[in-house]
């Protein structure tokens, strides 16, 4: 929709009579003619999504003074990293989302620090700073986008922000030595299984040299069998999220899961 509107620009010009709902219009009875009503129907709501869509996140962007809207493809990205190709595009978390999974959460943060694998433009490290954790991490190993994340966290302005001791940090999950402190842990299906397994590897061995508090959030949980096999954690919930105008569109309903450290043994498989 919003492309179609930018296209109506230059038309408008040279017939200043041209209005947006008679192009429209004309728009959707070509369509209509073309493809039959089923189809434009079809049409007609996915545009309409869209252009909410965008909307909704140029709110937020505008309200904080930040950009997180948009999504990028990994082939246009900057990475050193050999895990690249293992990878997935830049996709911010949806609004409600955000607020359906830290309403999971403690209501007292203050003694947890908040760690995003995947962190891209930093949507989620500034919606954590409006809740008491100690401090907030992101992990990113993709050049722009850590440059917008930095830039972002100069710029937002938030009244309510509790924890101002956010960091960006360009570099490759696998390689992020997770702080030896009572922890939780974002993944919004940052890379594929191979790389879930290395990071969830590290996260054990740290668990295993410290035991203490770590939760881990797993939004639209694709390799969610590499948490289950580990049997210092369990699984304390498995929701649907909300719809949400600022989501991309997805064929399934996405989840959201929330592990925590068991009493178990530190390392090892479940059976």
């Amino acid at each position: 929709m919003q492309r179609a509107i930018d296209r109506l620009q230059p038309a408008a010009s040279r017939h200043p009579q041209l209005t947006l709902m008679s192009w429209a219009f004309r728009r959707v009875m070509t369509s209509f003619k073309a493809l039959g009503p089923r189809e434009t129907a079809g049409l007609i709501r996915k545009n309409l999504a869209e252009y909410a869509r965008k909307c909704v996140n140029r709110h937020f962007d505008r309200k904080y003074h930040v950009d997180t809207s948009g999504t990028t493809q990994l082939a246009d990205l900057t990475c050193e990293s050999t895990n690249k190709p293992l990878g997935i595009l830049y996709e911010p978390t949806p609004l409600r989302t955000l607020k359906c999974m830290f309403s999971m959460l403690p209501s007292d943060l203050s003694d947890f620090t908040f760690i995003d694998y995947g962190s891209g433009k930093g949507r989620t490290m500034l919606y954590a700073s409006g809740y008491n954790f100690r401090r907030i991490i992101g992990v990113e190993f993709a050049k722009e986008l850590h440059v917008i994340a930095q830039r972002n966290l100069k710029t937002y302005r938030c009244a309510v922000q509790k924890c101002h001791d956010i960091t960006s940090m360009c570099m490759d999950a696998t390689e992020f030595t997770l702080p030896e402190e009572n922890c939780v842990l974002y993944f919004f299906h940052p890379f594929r299984e191979a790389v879930m397994r290395r990071v969830l590897d590290n996260i054990e061995q740290s668990y295993a040299r410290c035991p203490r508090k770590i939760i881990v959030l797993y939004y639209h949980p694709r390799h969610n069998n590499v948490l289950q096999e580990r049997v210092f954690l369990e699984k304390r919930a498995d929701r649907p999220v909300p719809f949400d105008l600022s989501a991309e569109p997805c064929i399934y309903r996405r989840r959201l899961e929330l592990y925590e450290t068991s009493n178990r043994p530190a390392v090892g498989r479940a059976t």
